[in-house]
């Protein structure tokens, strides 16, 4: 068995082109989504690298090519591993049964597609951890942008539908029938649609207004780049 440690997964799509925010086009090109959610993935590995964990491991886990990509810049301190196939139940399951079956850990697994998420609330994820088996962060549309877990549950991710606004409510379903502890955090959201993209938008600039050490730069260089956002905000 390894030691005890944290370990912090980032699950994210490969920066295809044609297969990553699609439901933001239009108003975006199939372009500017690759270039958007590169400038997610990118952000999202940067800040959670400035996350003051003594004990942190990082890995990102992709989803393999189909088609040629345009490459993320991961930084050094990051792990790299592939998705196994399967829907995202799948996929998360078995990335949290390999890591918790080798080692003592706490394992939480974050996606990019919250490039504001107030990073108190991944600290607070493994301190929860300490006391709970699960803690889990709702997204303001029914899915979840953080799940955590300090062992694996083998039905917390089975006859879950997958993409649409009951994740969180039959994950919570299939934890209580298991009679498993979880916490919930507070609930943020995701970054799928035009009206997300305005919103975030406007809260980027009051990060900037804050000297925030969480804004996302890459992100927000990107949207100022966008007419099909400035014009109509």
């Amino acid at each position: 068995m390894l030691g005890h440690h944290e370990l912090l997964v980032v699950f994210a799509r490969t920066p295809e082109l044609g297969k990553v925010k699609t439901r933001l086009c239009p108003p975006l090109s199939s372009q500017q989504a690759l270039i958007l959610h590169t400038a997610l993935v990118e952000d999202t590995l940067e800040n959670a690298s400035s996350l003051n964990r003594s004990t942190k491991k990082l890995i990102l886990f992709s989803k393999p090519l189909s088609a040629p990509s345009r490459l993320i810049a991961v930084p050094a301190d990051w792990d790299q591993g592939i998705q196994p196939p399967g829907n995202l139940g799948v996929r998360i399951s078995s990335v949290i049964k390999s890591h918790l079956a080798i080692s003592d850990c706490k394992l939480v697994i974050i996606g990019s597609d919250s490039p504001t998420l107030p990073y108190n609330l991944i600290q607070e994820a493994f301190e929860i951890l300490n006391h709970s088996e699960i803690v889990l962060g709702p997204t303001e549309d029914g899915g979840y942008y953080l799940v955590g877990c300090s062992r694996w549950i083998p039905g917390m991710f089975m006859n879950i539908a997958w993409g649409t606004e009951l994740v969180f409510n039959q994950t919570k379903k299939a934890l209580d029938s298991e009679g498993i502890q979880y916490d919930v955090l507070p609930r943020w959201y995701d970054v799928d649609r035009y009206d997300d993209l305005v919103r975030l938008q406007k809260e980027i600039r009051h990060l900037e207004r804050r000297n925030s050490k969480w804004i996302p730069h890459r992100v927000a260089s990107t949207l100022l780049q966008l007419p099909s956002i400035t014009a109509r905000e």
